[in-house]
């Protein structure tokens, strides 16, 4: 079985003022440390000063092109938290009900495949937002109504309200629920009620058209995930058309800075454009200890993890598609973001994948 967190260690010099890091050792947790080659973006901002901005290595290996600190990235299921933030907007605009059935929101055809009738009406957009809903239908590229019937037919009703299940397609569904009670597609709603409002100018949907023109890799801004093959010295393309377009998890790119914006504006409650006290309730929300994820050591929310690291609280989520990781966290007691980008396919990340960073941030001292 392979091990997730051995250890790649890059180290960097710096001459900056007193108040900087002068020196800052930037580490990667790799699949069993065999991987040769490193590339991505590590960006730690601490307040309103951005202590570490490294890119290194190669957005696009097979073609030479350097990643950069506006290189952009498929995200994965850090879209989760965009969903369950735009469920939470509908929600305070009194659009929805979280505990209300999913029957409510979709259309479910009954078919003689169906495992458990009752699933639609006893499965909650809570349940949905909190992965235990038993939904564990493979996501999809497109949201049509066989898919939703493919989900009715192969899931069971919640039968633990704590067992966790972490599906992709749950949130696919929600993205259909947004769709329906919006009365516009999702990617439109959210980037009208989150990206354009928060100035995330990088940060888009990917269309049917992007992957016929993927090699140019949107005018050499959006990396090309690949991955080394130890026993052949070789580098190939993990690049899949059809994942780069899966609902609910996979079809959103963005950057560095963008997702520090993000961040910022969902953890300070700006991002819901509510009163501060609605727009507080909806942040606690998200950030409820409803279950405790897959890792066993956070709590998830919606569409945010927690974790307890040194008696500070860490909120934190990872994606992971087509060879793309994405790590993004919060440290509300010293307002520091960690983000974290890697285009090889060999590299993962996990609650623990900060505390490598900033351990070693803080023996730069």
């Amino acid at each position: 079985m392979r091990s997730l967190f051995a250890i790649v260690m890059l180290m960097l010099i710096s001459s900056t003022s007193a108040k900087k890091f002068n020196t800052t050792h930037i580490i990667l947790p790799t699949v069993s440390g065999k991987s040769k080659i490193a590339s991505g973006l590590i960006y730690v901002r601490t307040g309103n000063l951005t202590v570490l901005e490294k890119p290194f290595g190669y957005a696009d290996y097979l073609e030479k092109i350097l990643f950069t600190p506006t290189t952009q990235i498929y995200i994965g299921s850090l879209k989760k938290q965009f969903i369950a933030a735009a469920i939470l907007k509908l929600m305070s605009a009194g659009r929805l009900n979280l505990h209300a059935p999913v029957s409510s929101y979709l259309k479910f055809n009954t078919t003689p495949t169906v495992k458990d009738p009752a699933w639609p009406h006893s499965t909650t957009l809570h349940h949905l937002l909190t992965h235990v809903s038993e939904v564990k239908t493979a996501p999809q590229t497109s949201n049509t109504q066989p898919f939703i019937d493919r989900v009715y037919s192969e899931s069971l009703s919640p039968r633990n309200p704590l067992k966790f299940t972490y599906s992709s397609a749950a949130y696919a569904l929600l993205e259909l629920v947004i769709e329906n009670v919006s009365g516009m597609p999702a990617a439109d709603y959210i980037t009208q009620s989150f990206i354009t409002p928060l100035g995330m100018k990088n940060t888009s949907f990917n269309g049917p058209e992007i992957p016929n023109r993927v090699r140019q890799n949107l005018a050499n801004k959006l990396c090309y995930p690949y991955h080394f093959l130890h026993n052949r010295n070789q580098v190939i393309s993990t690049y899949d058309p059809n994942k780069a377009r899966l609902f609910g998890v996979a079809d959103m790119i963005s950057t560095a800075e963008d997702l520090c914006k993000w961040n910022t504006a969902l953890h300070s409650g700006k991002a819901f454009n509510t009163p501060p006290a609605t727009a507080n309730c909806l942040l606690q929300l998200m950030r409820g200890l409803y279950t405790v994820d897959e890792g066993g050591d956070s709590y998830y929310g919606y569409g945010i993890k927690t974790y307890v690291r040194n008696s500070k609280t860490i909120y934190w989520h990872e994606g992971l598609v087509t060879g793309a990781s994405v790590y993004l966290e919060y440290t509300p007691e010293t307002d520091t973001h960690v983000i974290i980008f890697s285009n090889n396919s060999g590299i993962t990340f996990n609650s623990k994948t900060g505390t490598y960073v900033l351990e070693k941030l803080n023996d730069a001292f």
